[in-house]
C-alpha cells in the first residue's frame, strides 16, 4: 500500500512535497500488532503528524506503482536462489518454525498472488479504529507546543472503540534437536548457527539474567574461539524472549569459520556453556558485564529511540514506566549464580536447532 503513496499525492510527487523537510510517516503490520511510525526535526514535527494523519484515512492506491514492485521483487527473487547465505537463511527460519506457512520464504508465485484490492481492503480494516492505538511521542518538543498538533491530529482520528487482540497462529519452535546443513557456494568458509527455544518465564528478573548470559557468553566465546582457537571469522551470541502468544525464547549463538575447524569450533561452544552451567561466570566477568551495562545505559537514556521503545513497551505490557529508571536495582542484584541457574534452566542440549553452510565440495 505504501507504494502508492499517501492522499493526493503519488510516491513521486510526495518525495517532491517533502524535499527539503525532514519528515516521514510509515505504517506496519506484524504478527501481533498494527503500527503507525513517524519521524522528523522539530520545526517540520506538523508534517509528520499530517503524513501519519493522512496514511490512517487516505491510503492511495496506485496499481502502475503495484506493477513496478513486483518487477523489483522478481528481480530479487531471481538472484536469491544463487545466495548461499540467504538459502542458509530460509533453511533457519523454516526449521525454528516447525515449517509453518507463516515462515516459507517468498517466491514468485508468493508475488504473482499480490492483489491491490484485497490488500487495499486489509489495510483499510487494519487502520479503521485508532481507539486501541497507543501514542508514544519522544523528542525535542515540549507538551503545550505539541499538544494542539495531538488533538488535532491525532484526536481527529477515526474511532470506532472496536474491542479485538492478537491472535495465536500456531507458530511451534521444535521440541528436540534438529540439525540441517546447507552445502551451498564454493568458498572455504563455514557458517553454524545454534539456536536454544523452548518456554520461558517472562519476568523482569529472568529476561535480565538471560541478557547478561549472553554478554557473559560473548566475552568468553570471543577469547576461546577466537584468540585461543584462531579458528573464527566473527563470533556473536544474542537473545530475545515474548510474553506473547506465548512466553518464549531464543538464544542464538552464530560463528563463521573454515569448513575444517567447524565441528571443534562447534564442540568449544557447548564445552564452554557446560562450564558456565556448572560453575557459573567469574568474579570478573560479572564485574565486567556491570560495566558494559552502566556504560550502556548511560548512552541509552540519551537517545529518542531508546526512550520511544522502553515507553512503548511498558504501555504493551502494562508496566510501571518508572522502571526504566532502576535497572541500577538489577546491575547491584547481578551474581554468578543468577547467570549460572539462567544457563542450566534454558539452555539444554536436549532442545536446540543447528545449521550449518558448508561449500558444495
Amino acid at each position: 500500500m505504501t507504494e502508492g503513496g499517501v492522499g493526493a499525492f503519488n510516491q513521486i510527487d510526495l518525495q517532491k512535497a517533502l524535499a527539503g523537510k525532514a519528515a516521514s510517516a510509515s505504517p506496519g503490520i506484524g504478527e501481533l500488532t498494527e503500527y503507525m511510525s513517524g519521524r522528523g526535526s522539530p520545526k517540520d514535527i506538523e508534517t509528520v503528524f499530517q503524513l501519519m494523519y493522512l496514511y490512517f484515512t487516505q491510503p492511495r492506491p496506485d496499481s502502475t506503482a503495484v506493477v513496478a514492485l513486483k518487477q523489483r521483487f522478481r528481480a530479487a527473487l531471481a538472484n536469491r536462489g544463487v545466495s548461499p547465505e540467504e538459502a542458509f537463511n530460509d533453511t533457519l527460519s523454516v526449521t525454528l518454525s516447525s515449517h509453518h506457512p507463516r515462515s516459507a520464504p517468498i517466491t514468485v508465485a508468493t508475488v504473482d498472488s499480490l492483489d491491490l484490492n484485497a490488500s487495499l481492503k486489509f489495510y483499510r480494516d487494519r487502520f479503521a479504529d485508532a481507539s486501541d492505538f497507543t501514542f508514544v511521542i519522544v523528542g525535542n518538543f515540549t507538551v503545550d507546543g505539541i499538544r494542539p498538533l495531538v488533538l488535532t491530529w491525532l484526536g481527529g482520528l477515526p474511532s470506532i472503540q472496536r474491542k479485538e487482540t492478537f491472535g495465536d497462529v500456531g507458530v511451534h519452535t521444535p521440541e528436540g534437536v534438529e540439525k540441517r546443513d546447507v552445502r551451498r557456494g564454493t568458498e572455504p568458509k563455514a557458517r553454524t548457527t545454534i539456536v536454544f527455544n523452548g518456554p520461558f518465564e517472562w519476568t523482569r528478573e529472568n529476561r535480565y539474567a538471560l541478557a547478561s548470559l549472553t554478554e557473559v557468553l560473548r566475552m568468553r566465546l570471543r577469547d576461546v574461539l577466537r584468540e585461543e582457537l584462531g579458528g573464527t571469522y566473527g563470533v556473536n551470541v544474542s537473545q530475545s524472549s515474548e510474553r506473547d502468544p506465548r512466553q518464549e525464547f531464543q538464544f542464538v549463538i552464530d560463528f563463521g569459520s573454515s569448513p575444517e575447524t567447524a565441528d571443534t569450533l562447534r564442540a568449544a561452544v557447548f564445552q564452554e556453556l557446560n562450564k558456565i552451567k556448572q560453575d557459573g561466570p567469574t568474579a570478573e566477568e560479572i564485574e565486567k558485564v556491570r560495566e558494559m551495562q552502566r556504560r550502556s545505559e548511560e548512552t541509552e537514556l540519551r537517545q529518542n529511540g531508546f526512550w520511544l521503545n522502553a515507553l512503548a513497551s511498558a504501555a504493551r505490557y502494562n508496566q510501571d514506566p518508572r522502571m526504566i529508571l532502576r535497572r541500577g536495582e538489577l546491575r547491584a542484584s547481578l551474581t554468578r549464580a543468577m547467570v549460572r541457574d539462567i544457563a542450566a534452566k534454558y539452555l539444554s542440549e536436549s532442545r536446540y536447532v543447528q545449521v550449518r553452510l558448508l561449500p558444495e565440495q
